[in-house]
């Protein structure tokens, strides 16, 4: 059975690298380093976002990104 993602964290870490970490409803977590320009461009406009909150960190920007979540679910 596939995890469901609960939401999404993008982060541009001090050095300049990119992390994206999907965290799932159960926990888990899978991280990324330097993903593409492009992944992120489509990432970033899927119509099946519901909100993205950005948050200046200390040491950089970070993105929680949320899925929409249908009735059903």
């Amino acid at each position: 059975m596939k995890n469901k993602i609960y939401f999404i964290r993008i982060s541009v870490l001090h050095d300049g690298e990119t992390l994206v970490e999907f965290v799932f409803n159960k926990g888990k977590t899978r991280h990324y380093y330097l993903p593409t320009d492009d992944s992120l461009y489509r990432l970033l406009n899927n119509s099946m976002i519901s909100d993205i909150n950005p948050f200046q960190e200390h040491d950089g920007l970070q993105m929680e990104i949320f899925p929409n979540i249908s009735k059903g679910e």
